[in-house]
């Protein structure tokens, strides 16, 4: 049985792949800049998590987020800080521009995450539709995700798909199957 709307779903999940390459891209053309402006103090990671953590660090040990301390002001946006920073800046322009690009590198990271996000959920969604067991995908615990698999990868084999679909189908499992297994892929370098 061929299905055009397998189809039509693996060609958005390329549409995803390929915004989250570009910016995955622009995060690593612009982090090898931070590691040379910020004097190694920032090093890129391999994990998105790992390069935020990092980048807050080194964003919270600025001397402007140490006169914001110092003024009991704590808790506040990245829009917050960004209206501080220019304030800042006005006064001692070279001290945040590696500041400027770090807070955009932590942007950056929040986008690839979101899209990495939007679609996993959207191939979720898009799933539901041809086969059981996506219902419950994101409150299964990660002992049950190799059966959950398993029994998803049974069902589509009971649909008897041409190959290509059947190939299409396999790709978009494997792809949610991967996020949750592993979480947010690495960032290679």
């Amino acid at each position: 049985m061929n299905d055009n709307g397998i189809l039509e779903i693996f060609k958005k999940k390329s549409e995803y792949d390929e915004k989250y390459k570009s910016l995955v891209y622009e995060f690593i053309t612009k982090a090898t800049v931070a590691v040379t402006i910020t004097n190694g103090e920032y090093q890129i990671e391999n994990s998105i998590r790992g390069n935020k953590i990092s980048l807050k660090d080194y964003i919270l040990r600025s001397d402007l987020c140490n006169i914001l301390k110092s003024r009991n002001i704590n808790d506040y946006s990245i829009e917050e800080l960004k209206k501080y920073m220019q304030m800042y800046e006005m006064q001692n322009p070279m001290q945040v521009y590696p500041y400027k690009v770090s807070l955009e590198l932590y942007e950056l990271l929040d986008k690839i995450e979101n899209i990495e996000d939007e679609k996993i959920d959207y191939e979720i969604d898009s799933m539901k539709k041809y086969l059981n067991g996506f219902n419950n995908i994101k409150k299964t615990n990660k002992s049950n995700l190799k059966g959950l698999y398993d029994s998803i990868i049974v069902d589509l084999k009971s649909k008897n798909y041409d190959e290509q679909s059947y190939n299409y189908f396999i790709v978009i499992i494997d792809d949610i199957f991967s996020f949750y297994f592993l979480g947010h892929k690495k960032i290679k370098i």
